[in-house]
């Protein structure tokens, strides 16, 4: 795990079920799960490609994310990635899209 202070914020990049025991008065959550999607490169400029083998599979992704310990860890909750695990979030949600075309 690591942390760095930036302004009156601390960042942590770590695996979140290690740092949600040490947190306490939580102002915002912005995450970048893993998706639990068993990442696999499938398209590059609307082709289908191979599957990208050269880098490191992603920690944690062949398992099923659960969102629900984050949802009311704070006030603001920004987890990227979302349309991966849909089906484990409110029905009352609200959306932010980021169209990389």
């Amino acid at each position: 795990m690591r942390s760095d202070t930036v302004g009156t914020c601390t960042l942590y990049l770590a695996d979140y079920r290690q740092v949600l025991p040490l947190l306490q008065d939580v102002t915002a959550v912005v995450a970048d799960p893993p998706y639990g999607n068993d990442y696999r490169q499938k398209r590059s400029r609307d082709k289908l490609v191979r599957p990208d083998t050269t880098h490191a599979a992603i920690v944690g992704n062949a398992e099923p994310f659960d969102p629900r310990p984050l949802l009311h860890l704070a006030p603001t909750v920004i987890l990227w990635g979302a349309n991966y695990y849909a089906d484990k979030l409110p029905p009352n949600g609200k959306w932010l899209v980021w169209d990389q075309r």
